[in-house]
């Protein structure tokens, strides 16, 4: 039979196996950065706000709201009344972030028009006089690419007489690329030295449409409406760009956790996490137990609380502590039915006096993630002055 000794040791091998693969999947750097890209794009503080696209359209994520919306500005001829402004503003833009691929006269597109759907493309800039064209498939709308869709509109144009300065393509995810997959070796050799990859909207300073295009436009202007309209425009594509890369990352994290026994260490990993501040608790606990003597240290109200219930000149006060994987909440009052009572023994506490009590009458204190050391410190500081001063009043 086997041992107590057999069993343990293969009690424990089993667990250094299941850390193992845990570690594996914490320390897998693709899954660092998909955590990393989450994390920053919840962090994002960019909020949509009053809205006069959201306010008065539930179709703001279809593709020909884009598109008409971006023609109607780059057409000299448009209601705007602001002539070549905005289409000089792409002009320039593009002369000059893709200046290793086009180079653009200005005076080419004196007498341009933009038009919609010419032959099925998107938005075509073009003039009759010069024979001069710009090309822009837009993708904001996330649709994949149709058969040799870029090549077919460069051929057509052509087989019309015209020269194609620059294809734009404009997509909402930063990383999607044109489908190449079908095209020839002729069709890489007249799009690719005259594509523009320029997404809606980046965060990391690459090229893109609010920053390179509507932002400055929006600047440039001085019709107030077109300047309204340009900025909103412009807060709707990060809006729409930022839940695009939300849906992005979690896809690529899925993906992962089909492989091997990535799920069921994921699954363990949140289950242990949900398990972290009742932790922090209970070190809490065991450290102000063992490290004051001042005061009643107590657990147990709830899974991640610590408190400590202590009387200085014959009133009673507590610390509330309730610790989450953001870090330490502090309460600190007195424990009558009025909290927002005076707390005399704190007037010597900078860290208290410093601290705006809450409308309850609590004293807030936040501490981060990894700060035990510092939360021990602070509520052995406060129960030493609130020590201090019973003495004081008993004598």
């Amino acid at each position: 039979m086997p041992t107590l000794d057999t069993f343990i040791r293969f009690h424990n091998q089993l667990i250094d196996s299941h850390i193992n693969q845990l570690r594996s999947l914490v320390e897998d750097k693709q899954i660092a950065n998909l955590c990393s890209g989450f994390a920053e794009s919840k962090n994002d503080k960019f909020t949509l706000g009053f809205n006069v696209f959201t306010l008065t359209s539930d179709i703001y994520y279809r593709e020909n709201y884009h598109s008409d919306l971006i023609c109607a500005f780059l057409n000299p001829q448009g209601n705007h009344h602001q002539g070549n402004l905005f289409l000089n503003v792409l002009i320039d833009m593009l002369n000059l972030l893709f200046s290793k691929k086009v180079k653009i006269n200005r005076r080419d597109y004196l007498d341009a028009i933009s038009k919609r759907e010419v032959g099925n493309i998107d938005i075509l800039i073009s003039s009759d006089f010069s024979k001069h064209c710009i090309i822009i498939e837009n993708k904001i709308h996330g649709a994949g690419d149709m058969p040799r869709q870029l090549p077919r509109y460069f051929d057509s144009m052509i087989d019309r007489g015209f020269i194609v300065d620059a294809i734009i393509y404009i997509p909402l995810n930063p990383y999607k690329q044109p489908d190449t997959s079908d095209w020839s070796q002729r069709d890489k050799n007249n799009i690719l030295p005259i594509l523009c990859h320029l997404p809606a909207f980046t965060k990391d300073g690459r090229p893109n449409l609010v920053d390179n295009w509507i932002v400055p436009c929006s600047l440039l202007t001085n019709d107030i409406d077109c300047h309204s309209i340009l900025r909103q425009y412009g807060c709707l594509i990060k809006s729409l760009n930022i839940n695009t890369m939300d849906k992005i990352i979690i896809s690529k994290f899925y993906k992962t956790l089909l492989e091997g026994n990535n799920l069921e260490s994921a699954l363990s990993i949140k289950a242990m996490l949900d398990d972290v501040p009742v932790v922090m608790a209970l070190n809490l606990y065991d450290r102000l137990t063992s490290e004051t003597t001042f005061g009643n240290v107590w657990n147990g109200y709830k899974p991640n609380f610590c408190g400590v219930i202590f009387q200085v000149g014959g009133r009673e006060y507590k610390i509330d502590t309730y610790s989450s994987l953001h870090g330490y909440e502090i309460y600190l009052f007195p424990n009558e039915e009025n909290r927002t009572n005076d707390v005399p023994w704190t007037e010597t506490l900078d860290s208290v006096n410093n601290t705006r009590r809450l409308t309850t009458g609590e004293f807030l204190f936040k501490f981060p993630f990894k700060s035990e050391d510092a939360v021990v410190l602070f509520i052995k500081e406060l129960l030493k002055a609130a020590d201090t001063f019973d003495k004081k009043c008993q004598n």
